[in-house]
């Protein structure tokens, strides 16, 4: 009876082992491979592929690499229709950057050993120099006194040639052998500059728990979002001296440090910021009388929670892709990009477009004695541009950094090149008078300057000097111009605009005055 019970309960425990080994199986893991990247302007959406084998039942599954800095609640986990995701979770992990020191401390011994055998190589080299050396400096083998048969010549010749052909070989094999090994440590430092700048940060796991119906391989897509990469706008305008257009390069500055190094990664650039479409949040205007003096109203201006970016890029050239959305342009390059985590901005371009431009001399004869290099570029506000940095080249040579937004791209735009000291520049003051009025208690003070301009250069240029007159901040100072000489005059802030052509050689000469009447009794300050 008891061996019976033994037997059977044996039975029930192989059966239910069988069933459990059927239907559950232990955690396997897996890396997943990063195969795209669509990166913003605040962020990046990053897209994993993996194929995994499945039993029949419940398969636990960890998936490695994958970044630690995303938004869980972004994540994105597509099986086969046939399977079910039970439950999935993520967690960052640790442990890894022991494993990253234990595989950097190999790559060094590697490098090492290299390092050591080059080192031996280049001993063999200098061996087979010297003896190189001692058979050339004792290649004669007769004189007067010492003479040798035909027989000996050829013994010795063949010897010699041997000798010198087997010398020549070894050194060939030695010094490839020292360049293969160099390649080798660059690759291998290569990879250890790869692992230490992540092996400080952990690296992102994924726990799934699938219910698969049957035995076969399943597809897996991974996304999620990210902050932790970016992409802005560049510009190089490459001005060139006597063309009459300036070429405009629009480049995209890439940044990662997801943790993770993009290799052979396709990738898409948009003009969107995921984060900031939102609605804007309009709080109460409130008005009420001003106690505090000046009569005005105070109003709250409205605040923007945030605000969606729609600007859009100009057209892209080949080997670049262009879609546009609603409220974006997406940029596809033809081209695969490695781009390491941490790595400083990746510049890629995806524009070269040329526009027109004409040179012009800029003065301000009350701040300097040299007139200012400006090129004048035309027709920018035809295009859409993001705000970006950009860089200006003179001649292919770097000489000065400004800012483009599409706030100051309207029909023309100036970009200073430097100072020319082949434009003399003189000013002078002519007249400082005061002249009290009759039957009155003001005074009227007159100022009169002459501006000098000589071209020294040996070709024709164009120049607009820039000069300006005071602005009175009190109804009891008036002031008045009396001489222009036909300048542009802007009223509202006082500036004077002189436009001249010169001819190589050529002086111009300005005049100006202006007066101002005050009460006699008072003092001007910066006049």
């Amino acid at each position: 009876m008891k061996k019976y019970i033994v037997f059977i309960l044996a039975l029930v425990f192989l059966t239910l082992n069988s069933f459990y080994a059927q239907t559950t199986t232990t955690a396997n893991i897996f890396n997943a491979n990063l195969n795209y990247a669509k990166v913003f302007l605040n962020g990046a959406e990053l897209t994993h592929k993996i194929t995994v084998p499945l039993q029949k039942g419940i398969n636990r599954i960890k998936i490695g690499n994958i970044s630690s800095s995303l938004d869980e609640a972004t994540l994105n986990i597509k099986i086969p229709a046939s399977d079910v995701l039970e439950n999935f979770s993520f967690n960052r992990n640790f442990l890894v950057r022991t494993e990253v020191l234990s595989e950097v401390n190999k790559l060094k011994v590697k490098i090492k050993k290299l390092k050591k055998k080059n080192l031996e190589l280049n001993n063999q080299i200098y061996t087979l120099r010297l003896k190189e050396n001692f058979l050339l400096a004792n290649k004669k083998v007769t004189n007067e006194k010492n003479k040798i048969s035909i027989n000996e010549l050829k013994k010795y010749l063949k010897y010699f040639t041997n000798e010198i052909f087997t010398i020549r070989n070894e050194l060939t094999n030695y010094e490839s052998q020292i360049e293969l090994n160099k390649k080798q440590i660059d690759n291998l430092e290569q990879q250890i500059s790869e692992l230490s700048a992540n092996k400080n940060n952990p690296t992102g796991e994924l726990n799934l728990v699938i219910n698969s119906s049957s035995k076969h391989s399943a597809n897996i897509n991974i996304s999620y979002y990210t902050y932790s990469a970016r992409w802005e706008p560049v510009y190089d305008v490459k001005v060139f001296s006597g063309k009459d257009s300036v070429e405009l390069i629009y480049k995209a500055a890439i940044s990662q440090n997801t943790g993770l190094n993009w290799k052979n990664l396709q990738l898409e650039l948009s003009t969107n910021r995921p984060s900031f479409n939102r609605l804007p949040n309009l709080t109460p205007w409130e008005i009420d009388f001003n106690n505090y003096g000046g009569g005005k109203f105070r109003k709250k201006s409205m605040r923007f929670e945030a605000q969606a970016d729609a600007e859009k890029a100009s057209l892209l050239s080949n080997p670049i892709s262009v879609i546009e959305n609603q409220l974006s342009l997406e940029y596809k390059p033809n081209l695969l990009f490695n781009i390491n985590s941490g790595e400083p901005n990746r510049k890629i371009t995806l524009e070269k477009k040329k526009f027109p431009v004409s040179f012009i001399y800029v003065i301000f004869p009350k701040y300097s004695s040299t007139a200012y290099f400006s090129a004048n570029i035309r027709e920018l506000s035809k295009i859409q541009l993001l705000s970006g940095k950009a860089f200006i080249f003179l001649d292919n040579s770097y000489v000065s950094k400004t800012f483009l937004t599409p706030n100051n791209l309207l029909d023309n735009f100036n970009v200073p090149l430097g100072k020319d000291p082949f434009l003399t520049i003189k000013k002078t003051k002519t007249k400082d008078f005061v002249e009290s009025k009759f039957l009155s208690s003001n005074v009227e003070r007159v100022f009169k300057y002459k501006i000098e301009i000589v071209n020294r250069h040996n070709f024709d240029v164009n120049v607009e000097v820039n000069e300006n007159y005071p602005i009175s901040k009190t109804d009891e100072i008036k002031v008045k111009l009396l001489k222009t000489e036909n300048a542009q005059i802007d009223k509202e802030k006082h500036i004077l605009i002189w436009k001249k052509n010169m001819t190589a050689g050529q002086k111009f000469t300005i005049e100006f005055s202006f007066s101002v009447e005050y009460p006699k009794n008072k003092k001007i300050m910066n006049l």
